[in-house]
């Protein structure tokens, strides 16, 4: 599910957007966060956050999926 998605090349602003709630289900989530590099630099953040605005504790993050 997309849940943003910004179409104008810029420079990095940390917070400049922000995604409409959503919830990460018990277990294994997969996200997928793109950028393209349309001139010189490239960068971005993505920043999981709990209904308080808290940054999330107790996650794992991987580049690669768990072995099944």
């Amino acid at each position: 599910k997309e849940v943003l998605r910004a179409d104008q090349p810029r420079t990095f602003e940390p917070d400049q957007d922000t995604s409409e709630p959503f919830v990460l289900k018990k277990g294994v989530n997969t996200v997928m966060f793109v950028v393209i590099n349309e001139k010189v630099d490239f960068a971005g953040a993505l920043k999981l956050v709990d209904a308080d605005g808290k940054p999330l504790k107790n996650i794992k993050i991987s580049l690669t999926p768990p072995e099944k």
